[in-house]
């Protein structure tokens, strides 16, 4: 079976879906090696949402996700967590560069 991946944000209670991507198989969507990252990096990520307002594309992939447990309130709270993460990872770098140059 295939599977597929997407850009969304919910900030602010409002929904952004920002891309989309389908894989052939599970394998190539969730592999964790540097080949399988790359190959997600270079693969097609369909049209630009925004030129499909007029269809009912975006709807039906919020109501997809709802229906999945991805709710706005979700996508908020990992929002803040990852900003929280890329916080760390940063004062962690600086603190590493600050431990190279002493």
């Amino acid at each position: 079976t295939g599977d597929f991946s997407m850009r969304y944000s919910a900030e602010d209670g409002c929904n952004l879906l920002e891309g989309m991507t389908t894989y052939k198989n599970k394998e190539k969507a969730t592999a964790l090696t540097a080949d399988a990252a790359f190959s997600r990096e270079n693969h097609y990520e369909g049209p630009n949402v925004e030129d499909l307002k007029e269809t009912e594309l975006i709807e039906k992939t919020f109501e997809f996700l709802e229906a999945q447990g991805i709710s706005t309130e979700l996508g908020e709270y990992v929002h803040k967590h990852v900003q929280v993460l890329e916080q760390q990872e940063y004062m962690n770098l600086l603190a590493d560069l600050k431990a190279m140059s002493a």
